[in-house]
């Protein structure tokens, strides 16, 4: 299988005012988006609200530090929206009003 195109898989993170930190992670044409909020904050996902698939799916995607990584599906957005969701964040140093985001530790306790 050849190897895919060297901007399919991408990683980004960009640091904001008082600590916040935004990273982004790309497969192909969709990607995820976490956020923290301040040094020890809290952490949010983008959340894809009209996903309907299996909810233990992962999509895949390889680290800049070599390692194969994956995020759940149910959090992958379109790579547009998950641009405008990074432009914004440079711009204002906040997320993005018009991404649905999650609390992380809430989606392991089961919320």
């Amino acid at each position: 299988m050849p190897d895919p195109a060297p901007d399919f898989y991408r990683e980004t993170h960009v640091d904001g005012p008082d600590g916040r930190r935004f990273y982004v992670f790309f497969s192909g044409d969709v990607g995820c988006l976490v956020y923290v909020d301040g040094v020890g904050g809290t952490a949010f996902h983008s959340h894809d609200p009209a996903y309907a698939g299996d909810a233990s799916a992962v999509i895949e995607h390889f680290r800049e530090d070599g390692f194969i990584d994956g995020f759940p599906a149910a959090w992958a957005l379109p790579a547009e929206s998950v641009e405008r969701a990074l432009a914004h964040f440079r711009e204002r140093g906040a997320p993005a009003g018009f991404v649905q985001w999650r609390r992380s530790d809430d989606e392991r306790a089961g919320d």
